[in-house]
């Protein structure tokens, strides 16, 4: 009896350590990913710091092909087809939405990567009279970052009210999907996530989202940002029934 007793505290300490060690292997996996999106959320910054400079550095009546040359490197395909190397100046001025470089340069404000792996970079352009910001929108193209867009303070570009169900339901990577409708179209589907400056209301009062009891088939009307086909949601408003 002892002996069974014995054996059967060995197999009990032996899977116990097992699932200790699993633990830390998974903690460990976590900490390198986190610790690789920080390097890139790093190295993406330099090219969007640098891409500024370096068209501060060759406005009128400065002349530099080679930093010209760079400058059209660091833009992705999209943002390409929008410039031309004839008309470089011109074109970027429009693309950057200014009509006179910041003479006081420019300053570092904000970074973070959303969830579609786009890193948002926020910088102030530094004018005499009236500093502006910009958002510099920077995407992981031909394995360097590129610069794809810039705007201004982010517009929301999603606005409709439907039902919330669920997508891979049961599994871990469970997501929220919101049903709605467009004319014609009874039955249009939007992946949608929380970010950390997502904001709720209830009846028009907001609260904070993790107090909202959200369950498939809640209405509700989202207002948020297009990226690709997911909706990063600005705001979030429960409809009640």
């Amino acid at each position: 009896m002892k002996k069974m007793i014995l054996i059967g505290l060995i197999i009990f300490i032996v899977i116990w350590g097992w699932g200790i060690l699993m633990l830390l292997d998974d903690q460990k996996e976590l900490n390198v990913v986190s610790d690789k999106d920080t390097i890139e959320i790093e190295v993406a910054k330099d090219v969007g710091m640098n891409f500024f400079e370096d068209f501060i550095s060759v406005a009128p009546p400065a002349n530099n092909i080679e930093i010209e040359n760079r400058i059209l490197k660091t833009l992705s395909e999209k943002a390409l087809e929008e410039i031309g190397s004839e008309s470089l100046i011109r074109d970027l001025a429009l693309f950057i939405g200014i009509q006179d470089v910041p003479d006081e340069g420019i300053e570092f404000v904000d970074i973070k990567m959303n969830d579609i792996g786009t890193v948002l970079l926020t910088v102030q352009l530094k004018y005499s009279s009236t500093p502006t910001t910009r958002i510099i929108h920077l995407v992981y193209e031909n394995e360097s970052w590129k610069v794809d867009n810039i705007t201004t303070s982010p517009q929301p570009s999603f606005s409709k009210s439907g039902n919330l169900t669920k997508g891979n339901p049961g599994s871990l990577s469970e997501t929220w999907i919101l049903v709605y409708e467009e004319p014609g179209a009874p039955a249009m589907t939007k992946e949608v996530i929380f970010a950390p400056s997502s904001t709720c209301a209830i009846a028009g009062v907001e609260v904070e989202c993790e107090t909202i009891d959200l369950e498939v088939g809640s209405r509700v009307k989202i207002t948020g940002f297009v990226q690709g086909d997911i909706v990063e949601i600005m705001n979030l408003e429960y409809l009640e029934e």
